[in-house]
């Protein structure tokens, strides 16, 4: 308990309990796992996530509650019974005991009582896949898996939602007699790759031959395929890049319009928090669009993101999270299709706000913020926008010659000075300008850390008439 970074989870150690939660330091919750799997703690209070992961079996399982927050959904929703039957299973566990209890408290009598009903006739599964036939269907397509409507009926055969359609055919829109003259489902299986390759059509994903039945990628249904973007994302995209985006305000607002965010829905409680930080000077950009639909939230939670700003509420919070996971692949997405349009001038505005959500930092920051939190270089996404926190036994000289401080950064980009300026002075002139000798050292380590590029390019006609 002693090896514990944080005294209150230490004197839980000590009476014999243990908490497991994502807000806990790595070491914590590796250190509750492994006194927990000992037996030298007796108790141990963790989230949904680690009773679905990790293998630690127990004698007695309790779920105290059955809602959990669905980021993708924009709201609360009953966990499953299958997730149910899933922490269950933790309990006496054959290899480790011989018997096991399991708990279910939850709120109401009608939920409960839908609970022991599930868990007592199971229903079978059935399959979503229709529900995204058109983005399977364009991510097959692309990489060349399929070239045609027959194979692509012949492909919808391998899945499991044709398993289900076979045993239930009307949950997927056919009458169960089907199956007398058509134990295959052809037609129906015909049917919904037609009309599925008609949208993505329509969408100019794919090119679509209905003389020839024949399915062709094209680069937008490339780029919507290696990014896993929407197909009706990927449209948008190119509708809005075909019209220019070359503003801060209408490329963030575009983003936040796109599917995979419709679900961010503002809430009671979150609506005093998200106008806050629009009248604060944390949003740099504009907020354009309605300050209740989930574009203009997005477009909230970006810019607070890259000003560090801290979230209250728990529900923004775990928005926020689910926002810096998907922003980055639509901001690669945008760019790539802007790059496909051959507009240069979008092109860079968006690779600037490409890498500015990917560093977490602002695209006007100064290029010397980079050094101030070393994280951002991380290959991982998520770790670039921590911050960064010096190890108990990292060398004090290497700590300073590596981060700079925030403070000094921020106050050479107040007054202006770039890079170029920056390199032209040696450290004693830029320790005065940081009133440091130290930071004028560090600074100038930092300069020559940063590539000096000189570009030469020449332009010469392609042909006589080009």
């Amino acid at each position: 308990a002693h090896k514990s970074r944080c005294r209150e989870v230490g004197s839980l150690f000590s009476n014999g309990v243990a908490i497991h939660h994502a807000g806990l330091l790595r070491s914590d919750r590796l250190l509750a796992e492994k006194l927990f799997r000992t037996g030298a703690v007796r108790v141990l209070c963790c989230t949904a996530t680690l009773a679905w992961g990790v293998n630690l079996p127990a004698r007695t399982v309790i779920i105290k509650g059955t809602s959990v927050y669905d980021s993708k959904s924009g709201g609360f929703r009953d966990i499953s019974v299958l997730d149910v039957l899933q922490i269950f299973g933790r309990a006496g566990r054959p290899q480790y005991d011989t018997r096991g209890s399991a708990v279910l408290i939850t709120e109401g009598h009608e939920r409960l009582m839908r609970y022991v009903g599930q868990l007592t006739h199971s229903l079978p599964v059935e399959s979503k896949f229709l529900e995204n036939l058109e983005n399977a269907l364009n991510a097959e397509v692309a990489t060349g898996t399929v070239s045609s409507v027959d194979e692509a009926v012949d492909w919808l055969r391998y899945t499991f939602c044709f398993v289900r359609m076979c045993r239930n055919p009307r949950v997927y829109g056919a009458d169960e007699t089907i199956l007398m003259d058509d134990p295959e489902l052809c037609a129906l299986r015909r049917k919904l790759i037609v009309d599925a390759a008609e949208t993505l059509h329509k969408h100019r994903l794919i090119r679509f031959n209905s003389r020839t039945q024949r399915l062709d990628p094209t680069n937008l249904g490339r780029m919507a395929c290696r990014y896993y973007v929407d197909y009706e994302t990927a449209s948008l995209f190119r509708q809005d890049v075909e019209l220019g985006v070359d503003e801060d305000r209408v490329i963030l607002r575009l983003l936040g319009l796109a599917k995979e965010f419709a679900s961010l829905k503002v809430r009671d409680d979150e609506e005093s928090e998200l106008s806050n930080l629009r009248r604060s000077a944390i949003c740099r950009v504009p907020i354009v669009g309605d300050f209740d639909a989930p574009e203009a939230k997005v477009q909230t939670l970006v810019q607070a993101a890259l000003a560090q700003a801290p979230i209250k509420a728990f529900s923004l919070c775990a928005d926020s999270n689910y926002v810096q996971a998907n922003i980055g692949r639509l901001c690669r997405a945008l760019f790539v299709t802007s790059l496909s349009q051959g507009d240069a001038s979008s092109a860079e505005k968006i690779l600037e706000w490409t890498k500015a959500v990917e560093r977490g930092l602002w695209p006007t920051s100064h290029v010397l913020m980079h050094f101030c939190n070393p994280n951002c270089f991380d290959p991982d996404v998520q770790k670039r926008r921590q911050p960064y926190v010096p190890r108990a036994n990292e060398h004090p000289g290497k700590q300073n010659r590596l981060v700079l401080r925030e403070g000094m950064v921020s106050r050479l980009e107040k007054h202006q000075f770039a890079l170029g300026r920056l390199r032209d002075l040696g450290a004693s002139e830029i320790a005065s300008l940081v009133a440091s000798k130290a930071d004028g050292q560090d600074v100038a380590l930092a300069i020559r850390m940063v590539p000096d590029l000189e570009l030469d390019v020449n332009v010469q006609a392609r042909a006589w008439t080009l």
